[in-house]
Parts: C-alpha cells; sequence; structure tokens
C-alpha cells in the first residue's frame, strides 16, 4: 500500500531556511498518516525557499509514491512520529538526507529513499544568490493494527520467535500459547523493534516481545 493513499496534510511556510534542528511539533489531531514541513528555529532567513519541480503539492504527490508500506507494518502496524531531515543545495539537488528518529519498522528508511531519489529543487536564493537551505520533515503515521495473525507471520518473508514469560518459544508453540490470532496489545513493541539486536534485522529473525 503506497502512502499517497492515506491522509497526508502538508504546510509550507515560506520565507525561511529550516534548520536541523528538531522542531515542537503538536501531535495530530486525528487518526492518519500526516506529512509537513515546518519552520523551525532559524537565524538565516533566504528572500525566496527552494521550490520543488510542480510546486509544494506535488512534492507531498512525489514523496508519498515513492514511500510502500514496510513488511513489518503490514504485519503489526504502526503508530508514531518519524523525522527526517534534508538540504537542498546551491545546485537544486537534495543532499545530507538523514532520519532524526528511529520507529523500527522500516519507515525511515522509506522516506530516506524517497527524498535521495527527488528530482532537483529550483534552488533558495539569498542577496541574489543560490544557498543551501536545510528541512526538517515530520511524518505522523498512525496504522494501527487490532489482531496480529499467526499465519501471516508465517507466511511473511521473516522469521520470527517469542520471548513469553522470559521462555523462548517457535511460532508454532508460540501459537499453541496464543492463538491463531491475538492482540496486538500484547507485544512489547519497543523492545520487539526498536531493541532488536541488529544482527537480527539484517538477518530478518525478530523476537516477539509478548508482554507479562
Amino acid at each position: 500500500m503506497k502512502l499517497y493513499l492515506l491522509t497526508i496534510a502538508f504546510t509550507l511556510l515560506s520565507g525561511f531556511a529550516f534548520a536541523q534542528e528538531l522542531p515542537d511539533i503538536p501531535e495530530p489531531q486525528k487518526d492518519s498518516a500526516t506529512l509537513a514541513l515546518e519552520k523551525t528555529n532559524s537565524a538565516v532567513l533566504v528572500e525566496q525557499v527552494p521550490n520543488f519541480p510542480g510546486g509544494d503539492n506535488a512534492f507531498m504527490t512525489y514523496v508519498g509514491r515513492h514511500i510502500n508500506k514496510p513488511e513489518l507494518v503490514t504485519l503489526f502496524g504502526f503508530k508514531g512520529r518519524i523525522v527526517v531531515g534534508f538540504t537542498v543545495g546551491r545546485s537544486g539537488l537534495v543532499k545530507d538526507i538523514k532520519a532524526f528518529s528511529a520507529g523500527g519498522l522500516g519507515y525511515e528508511d522509506e522516506v530516506v529513499s524517497a527524498i535521495s531519489q527527488s528530482p532537483a529543487w529550483k534552488p533558495g536564493i539569498q542577496n541574489g544568490t543560490p544557498v543551501d537551505v536545510k528541512y526538517t520533515i515530520p511524518f505522523t503515521i498512525d496504522l494501527p493494527r487490532a489482531e496480529i495473525d499467526i499465519l501471516d507471520l508465517k507466511r511473511s518473508s521473516y522469521r520470527f520467535t517469542f520471548q513469553i514469560k522470559d521462555k523462548t518459544y517457535d511460532i508454532k508453540q508460540a501459537e499453541a500459547i496464543l492463538g491463531s490470532k491475538f492482540s496486538s496489545a500484547k507485544i512489547d513493541y519497543i523492545k520487539t523493534f526498536l531493541e532488536q539486536p541488529e544482527e537480527n534485522k539484517k538477518q530478518k529473525a525478530y523476537l516477539i516481545q509478548i508482554k507479562d
């Protein structure tokens, strides 16, 4: 499922350079996927901000169409905010793309990849000269999944084991304990995805932490 099929809100505040520091962004008022470019604290004022070909809405559409929902999100859902920064250089090319957050399920990589393939922008101008302009993208996603389907996990490209009350089980043993479907509220998402050893992530072998 492409992100552009979700609800995306986009605001570009013109006339300012954008800093890499994370902005103080209020929580969204409704369940949705929200993409916004917002002004951050910056002492730099530019006469003309960079312009994506076709304008702000075209940038929103471009990013959305180049983001695929990661497989882990399809399996487990995702609710959280990620933040990605980048610079529109003097040549109009995008550079210095980096994620300032980690959701653990792959959305940061998708956004970074999409922006890295961006066509050239019309660069920002200060005193008649092209200048670098930095942006921060706060990206809020609310794609909950109420139940986890063991059959979906078995069919996925990942290998899953489960830790239940300090004991480790393979997926068949976990199914006998949890059932063919179980509430996503039983999963400790931080331990399962954010604190997962890097070697496990590389091998696509995740230990699903079940809350006591």
